[in-house]
């Protein structure tokens, strides 16, 4: 009962909602879906690294100690520059074809 109560009232809500969107909110989406995405896959990416080089390597990693932390923070650093850099060329693309076809015409 309570389910149909919450779907009936909140359906109307957010029918309103999706048909406000327009085409830049919806690039907006995309961009942070696709961001999140590719930043999850090189954090995955970055853990692999980081574990294959701490067994490969045991006295190393246990040694520079202060080193591995900045390591990390530049890893990570590179993670969200790497999505962005791939979240962002889609609506660059976008708005290049934008331009040349407004240049041809």
């Amino acid at each position: 009962m309570l389910r149909e109560l919450l779907i009936v009232s909140i359906n109307p809500l957010l029918h309103q909602f999706i048909n406000s969107i327009d085409l830049t909110g919806c690039q907006l989406n995309a961009m942070v879906v696709y961001l999140c995405g590719c930043t999850s896959i090189a954090h995955f990416a970055a853990i692999s690294i980081e574990r294959a080089i701490t067994i490969t390597n045991p006295v190393w990693s246990v040694a520079n100690r202060g080193q591995t932390t900045l390591y990390l923070y530049v890893m990570i650093g590179f993670c969200w520059v790497y999505g962005l850099i791939w979240s962002i060329l889609p609506l660059v693309g976008e708005y290049m074809r934008k331009v040349i076809s407004s240049v041809r015409q």
